[in-house]
């Protein structure tokens, strides 16, 4: 890679807005968490070359293409045998059909090639249909309003020492494609458009079908703007690191480069200096339509966004995950004769603590105790219909790649936004429907702007050391797990999280490490340096696992946060293995009762929890109130839930308030909370007496100290 043309900049440069005379101690928090976050970012410098289409038609040399033939108006090429060979430095403009040939540049090693498509068709049935063989940079220029496409064949007849050109487009120079013109790529053999070195565009319209990936690139692929329509059997969009050895070598490169070239690029993106970023992409604006059988963009070094729209799908979608429900306690899964997995219930007999399953209808399914083959008198459980229910062990759903690689399973990576070093996201829109995580990386992952509107089969997003969202817009609509990290730090933003297992999980290490250590080691001991910290913004989480689970500590010094928690017993909306302080913030957690747990008593914000004999069904307001009945807060939950725990600024030591059930609120519930309105008055189930900053109290009105934990 020649001339790179990227800046590293420190942290302390973007976030330096954020660090002012007068800022308060939060404030100051926030700035050192971004400047650490931030740090490593690319500042992209396109060269004026990069981004200008133009050319001199006149002094250019022309290429009229006759479907077997070729007429050469000007000097640097020729036309040999099907192929129309370039040797000179200059402009080429090329029209017309080709149907079977290439283009084929060969210059000397420090000279520059312009090859303009202007209405050009070029087809080769046994190799690329462009080929860059020798040259120092090449700018492929789509001519404005001209449609253009090129087509290779299903097999390649490869010349001597060539047997890893695999590309429609195939280049061993860094290359610039721009223009306002379109370019339609067939790729039959493998990949679409492949530099082996950077890969740069600035413009044009594509339409890509590949067999494998749709663009490649060595060290670095860079996009500032264009239209883009991939379909693609492997991965869409592609930057790595290291030459191929082998072409099996690079089609489970995405993997493998955990063990190998991951290392280095761990090493190299962590030092924000230097030539820190080889294998990134960066993203600078376009609009990107992606229906990737694998990875969707993947980076093997920074994976990089500042602006663009993004519609992805990868393996076809959320729809064909397989569905995974998990716990710390690794319990049975329950399906029925369709393989639909039944949700544990709620306690419903608080004394004896006996689980109680029910059919669809509500009604009960009482156990039956035949003696098994296995000569246990364990139950046998039915559906309505008389049909046994199987149990069914669960597996280990969260075995990243490299565990399953080691049991000999599929080692496919199916996410949409992946990079082995870090990822930085500072706009965009993005709609995301992917089969494995939706946003993935093996160290950090920093949002800082964007709105997202994420379905995916696995985590909506997950880094294996850390994650930072300092604003936009998330909405997670369908996941395994919402957000997975060893470190999350929430500064700013609106993020929505629905669920199958932990809304915000903060486990420690990568998946498999994450998993196994979570369910070998002591359930309830803190993880060292495992911490969620939520600063500011708005949460809103519908978890059937824990709302947010921190396997370390848990702060929360401003926001406004809202659980709707599990039905399960073996969930809480509210889980942590250290300590769990809250400063500031508004906070409504809502679940099940038999793990809840409410704050710390080193918090400074006073909390209130309240556990309730029996099941608040969904829809049913509960509000807090003062003494005079001025409401603190009125919330509606969204699920049964059989627990409640509120802390607000408004929650004073040494004051009481009322907890009221049912009633109506005059406005609109948003995530639950009645911002506007006013509130009738339900039933008064409780008064409360805060007379330490922790309060939990049964619904009568007595102290309740039940916990798993303590």
């Amino acid at each position: 890679m020649k001339n790179r043309t990227k800046k590293i900049i420190a942290g302390s440069i973007i976030m330096a807005s954020l660090i002012t005379g007068c800022a308060t101690d939060a404030d100051k928090t926030k700035a050192t968490q971004a400047e650490t976050f931030y740090e490593g970012m690319i500042t992209m410098e396109y060269s004026e070359r990069d981004k200008d289409a133009t050319y001199d038609e006149e002094t250019a040399v022309k290429i009229v293409l006759n479907k077997t033939s070729a007429t050469i108006e000007g000097s640097g090429a020729v036309y040999k045998e099907g192929k129309i060979i370039i040797s000179q430095e200059g402009t080429y403009i090329v029209s017309g059909t080709l149907d079977d040939g290439q283009i084929l540049v060969e210059t000397e090693k420090d000279e520059k090639v312009q090859l303009v498509l202007n209405n050009a068709n070029i087809t080769n049935k046994s190799g690329s249909a462009i080929y860059v063989k020798e040259a120092d940079k090449v700018f492929l220029t789509l001519a404005e309003t001209s449609k253009n496409s090129v087509s290779d064949g299903a097999e390649y007849s490869a010349e001597e020492g060539e047997d890893r050109i695999n590309a429609a487009i195939f280049s061993k120079a860094d290359l610039t494609i721009n223009g306002k013109g379109a370019l339609s790529v067939n790729a039959n053999y493998k990949h679409g458009i492949s530099s082996k070195d950077d890969l740069i565009i600035t413009g044009g319209a594509y339409t890509i079908n590949s067999k494998a990936d749709a663009i490649k690139g060595k060290d670095c692929v860079a996009i500032l703007d264009g239209s883009f329509n991939i379909t693609a059997g492997s991965d869409g969009i592609e930057a790595y690191l290291e030459n191929e050895e082998t072409e099996a070598t690079t089609e489970v490169a995405t993997e493998t480069t955990k063990e190998t070239s991951t290392e280095v690029a761990t090493e190299t993106t962590k030092e924000a200096s230097t030539e820190a970023a080889t294998g990134y992409v960066v993203i600078d604006g376009g609009s990107f339509n992606i229906k990737s059988a694998k990875d969707a963009i993947i980076a093997e070094g920074i994976l990089q966004i500042t602006d663009g729209e993004f519609n992805i799908v990868t393996g076809g979608g959320s729809a064909n995950a397989t569905a995974k429900i998990n716990d710390d306690f690794q319990r049975p899964v329950m399906t029925d004769e369709n393989g639909n997995v039944i949700e544990p219930p709620m306690w419903d007999n608080q004394d004896n603590k006996r689980p109680v399953m029910k059919d669809e209808d509500g009604n009960i399914i009482e156990p039956q105790l035949p003696r098994e083959n296995d000569g246990r008198q364990r139950p046998v459980i039915k559906d309505e219909n008389g049909n046994v229910i199987t149990p069914q062990r669960q597996k280990d759903s969260q075995a990243n790649d490299t565990t399953l690689a080691a049991e000999g399973a599929d080692t496919e990576s199916v996410k949409a936004l992946k990079a082995t070093g870090r990822i930085y996201i500072t706009g965009g829109v993005f709609s995301i429907d992917s089969l494995d995580d939706a946003i993935h990386s093996n160290i950090s992952v920093s949002l800082s702007e964007g709105a997202f509107d994420i379905q995916s089969g696995d985590d909506g997003i997950h880094a294996d050391e850390s994650i930072a969202i300092d604003g936009g817009k998330i909405n997670i609509a369908k996941s395994y797990e919402g957000i997975e990290a060893s470190k999350i730090v929430i500064n700013e933003g609106e993020i929505n999280i629905k669920a199958s297992d932990d809304g915000i999980n903060a486990a420690g290490g990568n998946d498999s490490i994450a998993t196994n250590s979570r369910n070998m080691q002591d359930q309830f001991k803190a993880v060292e340096g495992v911490e969620i910290t939520i600063n500011s913004g708005t949460v809103s989480i519908d978890a059937n696992g824990d709302g947010i689970d921190s396997n370390g500590e848990l702060a929360i010094n401003g926001g406004k946060i809202i659980v709707s928690g599990p039905l399960s017993n073996a969930n809480a909306a509210i889980d942590y293995n250290g300590e769990v302080i809250i400063k500031a913030g508004t906070v409504i957690a809502g679940g099940s009762s038999s793990m809840a747990e409410s704050f710390s008593e080193t918090s400074t914000q006073a909390s209130i929890m309240v556990n309730f004999g029996t099941t608040i069904k969904a829809g049913t307001i509960i509000a807090l109130t003062d003494e005079k009945d001025n409401t603190i807060i009125c919330y509606s939950s969204e699920k049964d839930i059989q627990n409640i725990v509120i802390s607000s600024a408004d929650v004073k030591l040494g004051s009481s308030y009322k907890l009221y059930l049912g009633g109506s609120n005059t406005g609109i519930a948003v995530n639950g909370i009645f911002e506007e309105g006013t509130y009738t008055k339900g039933e008064l189930k409780t008064t409360i007496k805060v007379a330490s900053l922790v309060t939990k109290i049964s619904e009568d009105g007595s102290e309740y100290t039940r916990s798993m934990k303590k």
